[in-house]
């Protein structure tokens, strides 16, 4: 009965937030980089599972637990509005879902990604 009472007062993990590491700016047909937010009150081994418009899921072995460290997954997405969607899972069982109507701002060939502080020198570069 205890047992139960303890499995019952353990929060569901959650994924809080999936956020590009650029700012929210990619280029479609390169990776870039994805933070993830998990929280979840236990510590456990699992999988996150992001998935584009690309056609294919990258997922990588996590640690999920209080004071663990967010997962940075390289994320890849074809078009300038490619949706996202990003899973927790253990044991092949779907924890916690996170969806996006869009993977971030998308830019076009001439745009150019740069990290830099200030203002930007022309309405072409993107600053993060």
């Amino acid at each position: 009965m205890l047992a139960l009472l303890a499995l019952l007062a353990q929060e569901a993990p959650v994924i809080e937030l999936a956020e590009l590491l650029t700012g929210g700016a990619f280029r479609p047909g390169h990776w870039a980089p994805l933070d993830v937010r998990v929280r979840s009150s236990a510590a456990f081994a699992g999988e996150i599972v992001v998935r584009t418009d690309a056609g294919l899921a990258i997922v990588k072995p996590v640690e999920v637990g209080p004071g663990l460290p967010d997962p940075v997954i390289p994320v890849f997405a074809l078009a300038i509005d490619a949706p996202l969607e990003v899973l927790l899972r253990r044991d092949g069982q779907i924890l916690a879902r996170y969806r996006r109507r869009s993977l971030g701002r998308g830019l076009y060939q001439s745009d150019r990604l740069i990290l830099a502080r200030g203002t930007p020198p022309d309405e072409r570069t993107v600053l993060f």
